[in-house]
């Protein structure tokens, strides 16, 4: 047992501030050196997320691009030695970097801007292809000598890495609207980007990009094109490992680790926390705020309503009570610098489509477009920001991981009953999608390393490797694109690949303790947060309750069922449509999410995805 104080940092390492955030894209074919306004049209496309310049590598059978939105380094970083030209281009951040930066130049190497780009370029010289396992952050990036690409993306896949593979060329960029401008890629949906729409979205099937020229890069992997083959490994995953440890020092070693997290994702500069009154964010703000104490300065913490809701809330099953007063009650123990963030009706409506486009995909609706919203409003002071997001997924927050008549095998839980999805799929389009998700299940499954142990620990590992790599990496996606839009660099402490290495191996018993959930989370970081906070049911991300919005997207809807021509026809069917706006079901779309006016907000997405991406269905 480790005697001692909560607060029991031993040792973290600060990022390092030369950090960028942005996008990168390229390609390798024989005809690089003609295809200049095709790397211009990709930079272009990626302008969204980063407008305050570019550069690019163009050689003869490989160009790279890089866009940025913050910090001052230069990319494409570029190296000669011993005759051979590198490049590389990097979207992210390194949270070892210092360590790596010692590692570099006790071996040798020499360092001129010390930034994660030029850092991960030594990196591959000193240490060839695996040196990805060394690095420790979100991440995506491309390295070349000129005949090849070498491309990687971080553990969680947090930075997002699309695809193209065709006769020797191979396209690669952050988002798939880049990867459209490349000659060859196509917007057609096949038969299984249908049944990605209509029963999986919006989460994905890992490495499926809905298009079917698209691709992702697998969290976790690296691959090495040189125009004849494609050698993809795999260089983490998540293992379960025996866990021996006591209940009370696994308290311990949850909080030393998480602690770490936090401090060296928060670093030396200037940040905020994104505060909802929910355990999750209200131990980040916890912890952020003791250390900041030490150096009597304040922590900057936001949360985030809507118009109307005081009025208007409705408390139901998964949302029992509104965040605001726990949200005070942790600004009030902690003596944060508070801002609640109110956004209208209107804002909201209007940032449906914006919402989209930055997935590239429709996505969580207003969810979505509520965090982007938020995060603009955090931008009028702070640039980085601190989020509670990936806390559910690796302590078990979610109902299917406590109540067993939701964990069915065979299933993902949070879409278990996939009638009422169908019930919108267009007839003509003959499309299983029990028969789509029971692939994409059993494929997952055979994926996993195998698993010693008790059988019911079994299934857990399975579960939540499962709500990790599907329902979590949705959410991540949807912090990393809405955060990358605004400009406000979003960082998850909960979302480190060392601390959920740890976590997964935890029996079940202990991680459910005393029947709740989050258990031992909640014991772990008792000492940070109030007892009304400890104490406190998971509650969602709030949405609104304003009957305006309800009545506005049912008018947006009623305006695209009514046109014949509506690109959502080529989807779903036009009954289903009216027993929507006009029946009473109210039934949820993805887990306990997007019902009623969510669901419409939906499908407007949806129709505006098919309309702006000139989407064509090919079965």
């Amino acid at each position: 047992m480790h005697p001692g104080p909560a607060f029991c940092v031993l040792w973290y390492e600060v990022l390092l501030r030369s950090d960028t955030m942005g996008a990168i894209a390229g390609f390798l074919c024989r005809d690089a050196m003609q295809k200049e306004d095709v790397l211009k049209s990709m930079m272009e496309a990626l302008k969204g997320r980063g407008a305050l310049g570019e550069g690019r590598y163009k050689g003869e059978l490989v160009a790279l691009g890089s866009v940025r939105c913050g910090g001052d380094e230069i990319q494409p970083i570029i190296k000669t030695l011993g005759g051979r030209r590198l490049a590389v281009v990097f979207s992210g951040e390194l949270y070892n970097a210092n360590a790596l930066i010692r590692e570099l130049e006790q071996a040798g190497e020499r360092l001129v801007m010390k930034s994660c780009a030029e850092i991960v370029l030594h990196s591959y010289l000193l240490w060839g292809d695996g040196f990805v396992k060394r690095l420790n952050g979100v991440f995506a990036f491309a390295i070349t000598d000129g005949t090849m690409v070498y491309l990687a993306r971080d553990p969680l896949g947090v930075q997002p890495l699309f695809y193209h593979r065709y006769h020797g060329q191979l396209a690669f960029a952050s988002q798939i609207r880049a990867l459209l401008q490349y000659p060859g890629v196509s917007t057609v949906v096949d038969e299984s980007g249908v049944g990605e729409i209509m029963a999986v979205l919006p989460a994905r099937t890992p490495g499926c990009g809905i298009f079917r020229d698209v691709n992702e890069l697998l969290p976790g992997h690296y691959m090495i094109f040189d125009g004849r083959r494609a050698a993809v490994e795999r260089y983490w995953q998540i293992t379960p490992r025996p866990h021996t440890e006591s209940y009370e020092d696994t308290l311990y070693h949850v909080r030393h680790l998480l602690q770490n997290s936090i401090l060296a994702q928060a670093g030396e500069g200037e940040y905020g926390c994104m505060l909802s009154g929910g355990l999750d964010s209200s131990i980040i703000t916890g912890v952020l705020a003791k250390h900041l104490l030490r150096e009597e300065r304040q922590l900057r913490t936001y949360s985030v309503d809507y118009e109307g809701n005081g009025q208007h809330f409705q408390k139901n099953l998964f949302q029992p009570e509104r965040d605001e007063a726990f949200a005070e009650l942790m600004v009030t123990e902690s003596k944060t610098d508070h801002r609640n963030c109110i956004l209208s009706i209107d804002a909201l409506s209007h940032a449906l489509l914006p919402a989209m486009e930055m997935r590239d995909l429709p996505g969580m609706a207003d969810i979505d477009a509520s965090l982007y919203l938020f995060l603009k409003e955090i931008g009028k002071t702070d640039a980085v920001v601190l989020s509670g997001e990936c806390a559910d997924e690796i302590f078990g927050g979610y109902p299917w991981f406590y109540r067993e008549d939701l964990r069915q095998t065979g299933l993902f839980p949070w879409s278990r009953d996939l009638s009422y999805r169908e019930s919108f799929l267009k007839v003509d389009l003959n499309v299983d999608l029990k028969e789509h998700i029971a692939s994409r299940y059993q494929s997952f499954m055979e994926q996993l390393p195998p698993y010693h142990g008790a059988e019911e620990e079994r299934e857990m590992f399975e579960l939540f490797s499962l709500n990790l790599s599907y329902f979590g990496a949705n959410l991540l996606e949807r912090t990393e694109r809405m955060s990358s839009h605004s400009g406000v660099k979003v960082r998850m402490p909960f979302a480190d690949a060392e601390l959920i290495q740890y976590v997964f191996s935890i029996p079940w018993g202990m991680k459910y303790k005393n029947g709740r959930e989050k258990g031992l989370l909640r014991d772990a970081m008792k000492e940070f947060v109030p007892t009304a906070i400890y104490e406190r049911k998971k509650s969602p991300y709030p949405k609104t309750y304003h009957p305006q919005y309800g009545e506005l997207m049912r008018r947006r809807l009623k305006e695209i069922a009514s046109d014949e021509d509506a690109p959502i026809y080529a989807l779903v069917e036009r009954r289903a449509l009216q027993d929507l706006l006009y029946g009473t079901v109210n039934r949820p779309w993805f887990g306990q999410l997007m019902a009623g006016p969510q669901l419409m907000a939906y499908l407007i997405q949806l129709n505006g995805w098919l309309k702006t991406y000139q989407v064509k269905i090919r079965l």
